[in-house]
């Protein structure tokens, strides 16, 4: 009997799949790198307000950078382009599975024979 020309054969066939995976590159955040510090509080997130001439300023949170010490954001990860995931690598992603053109027999399926349909 011949082989079957999907599996070669075989009776097997390998499945490549695809799936989406947490970005390698920014851990799934989308984003790269830091914020700059807060020129206004050099990182600490709390400026002294009042104080002039000499009398004591009260600690408050910086207006800046709302007490963070952080300011701007970071950059987009290029490798995703912000989308937090990217597609796994299609060789890791191969599973050997039964030919469904034979059933795994490696045969050839037996060809129908017409014998004539009366309606």
């Amino acid at each position: 009997m011949p082989a079957c020309g999907n599996c070669y054969g075989s009776g097997k066939v390998i499945f490549m799949g695809a799936i989406e995976v947490d970005c390698d590159s920014c851990r799934g955040t989308g984003l790269v790198g830091e914020p700059n510090t807060c020129p206004d509080c050099k990182g600490s997130g709390t400026v002294i307000v009042g104080g002039s001439r000499g009398a004591l300023g009260i600690e408050d949170t910086c207006d800046t950078c709302k007490g963070t010490g952080k300011v701007g954001l970071p950059d987009v990860c290029p490798a995703c382009n912000g989308s937090k995931t990217e597609i796994a690598n299609a060789a890791d992603l191969q599973v050997e599975i039964a030919c469904t053109v034979c059933a795994g027999s490696g045969k050839a399926p037996h060809a129908r024979k017409n014998r004539g349909v009366v309606i």
